[in-house]
């Protein structure tokens, strides 16, 4: 884990100053990660049966769904039945999960102006 610690800290430094190079020059933001990601089929497909085996074994606990982080991939949706919540990262995607008075969860992107890009989830019923 140490190792990959130091490799994620490189990376946002490395795609920090990606970003500070392309700003100046009209671009928006782009992310090395992401990229990387969408890249890489097996951790594409790392992913998918990551978000697939939480959430079926939230149905096998009779549990409504799964929270989770750390994987930096921010999604809400129903996998099979189950809702699957990853709040992604503060750092690289600025995401969070919130949930509201009523149960229902809302992945946000704080940053965004319009805050337009927000998935909701109808709580368990």
């Amino acid at each position: 884990m140490w190792l990959g610690g130091i490799g994620c800290e490189a990376l946002v430094a490395l795609n920090r100053w990606f970003n500070g190079v392309r700003r100046p020059l009209g671009f928006g933001y782009w992310s090395l990660s992401g990229y990387l990601k969408d890249c890489l089929k097996p951790v594409v497909d790392f992913v998918t049966a990551f978000e697939t085996a939480l959430a079926h074994e939230a149905a096998r606990r009779a549990l409504a769904g799964v929270v989770c982080g750390h994987i930096h991939c921010p999604a809400l949706r129903r996998i099979e039945g189950t809702v699957y919540a990853n709040c992604g990262d503060w750092v690289e995607n600025n995401t969070a999960v919130v949930e509201h008075v009523d149960g229902e969860l809302e992945l946000v992107f704080p940053q965004t102006p319009a805050r337009a890009e927000t998935t909701m989830v109808q709580g368990a019923e």
